[in-house]
């Protein structure tokens, strides 16, 4: 398996060097997948080094090119190539050697792959069931949403079922398939509640009320801020769900710099773990998320231990 590696990434390795530069253009533009690209066959190349620091100055360039950036939540395209391209190319690097990599990779690629065929089945669904083009179109949005982040907790919250450095590239390379997802849905929930304003729950159901709600709260600050005070009318009228307005508040007062109410968002701490973010009236917190629709606080961290994070 070794020497066939290498003869492959010697023999394609004067394309490699010819078209590396405009690899991240691909991966940007589409034209090629970077969460499923094969980083292997540049990394142990005989100018991997001289391709990977190509690489970087094209990340980077990209980067420079979208302008200014600011915020967990204010990313583009560019923002989740590098962060597959960088996770590939670390892979890599602590594989060490190319059949090792090349055993992670295809791990990594079978758990894609069961995450796609799950989704696919789920998406098979939504268009049987659907009662209009406006709500197959936003179920299928959450549906992609929800089945990648649910795979990446799962494997955040795994101690044993995978292998520590194959779960690390899994759930990497799944946050940036989640980036990507984010990127395309903050696009569209800007212009469809510019289209078609808030759809009721007495319109168009819960589900799709939740669907576009899930997409506002991964959607920018600006337009979280903007929506808020209509969240608050809807509730009152009974057209949005209460826990929809309490997340999305907590969200704008996080991004604000300011004490959540409900107790909804939570943060990396230094240890790798999860903590509450900052909270106005501690002891009346319970009550507020109850009345909002949501679960206690201890069953709301409960969630959170499970989970590590990157604190850098």
């Amino acid at each position: 398996m070794l020497i066939g590696f290498l003869v492959s990434a010697l023999g394609g390795l004067a394309m490699q060097v010819s078209a590396v530069e405009g690899l991240i253009e691909q991966f940007v533009s589409g034209h090629a997948d970077p969460v499923t690209y094969d980083y292997g066959a540049l990394y142990f190349s005989p100018v991997g080094d001289e391709l990977g620091t190509r690489l970087r100055a094209d990340i980077a360039a990209a980067l420079e090119a979208e302008g200014p950036r600011g915020g967990r939540s204010d990313f583009s395209r560019g923002t989740c190539v590098s962060h597959a391209v960088v996770t590939g190319w670390q892979a890599a690097e602590r594989a060490g050697e190319p059949d090792v990599y090349l055993r992670w990779r295809s791990a990594v690629l079978a758990w894609h792959e069961t995450v796609e065929a799950s989704l696919a089945t789920e998406l098979l669904r939504i268009e049987a069931e659907a009662d209009s083009p406006l709500e197959m179109t936003v179920l299928t949005r959450r549906a992609r949403d929800q089945a990648w982040r649910q795979a990446v907790a799962s494997t955040m919250a795994s101690t044993g079922d995978m292998p520590a450095e194959i779960r690390v590239m899994a759930m990497n390379m799944g946050l940036a398939r989640t980036c990507e997802i984010d990127v395309s849905n903050r696009v569209f929930i800007t212009a469809f509640l510019e289209r078609h304003d808030w759809p009721r729950i007495s319109e168009y159901g819960e589900a799709v009320d939740h669907a576009v709600w899930l997409m506002l709260q991964h959607a920018s600050p600006e337009l979280q801020a903007r929506w808020l005070p209509v969240l608050a009318e809807l509730v009152a009228l009974g057209e949005t769900r209460p826990a929809n307005y309490a997340m999305l508040h907590d969200r704008v007062m996080t991004h604000a710099g300011q004490p959540q109410r409900f107790g909804s968002q939570f943060v990396c701490n230094a240890e790798g773990r999860y903590e509450m973010y900052d909270v106005e009236d501690p002891a009346g917190l319970d009550e507020r998320r109850l009345e909002m629709g949501l679960s206690t606080v201890a069953e709301n961290a409960a969630r959170f231990e499970r989970l590590s994070c990157d604190p850098g």
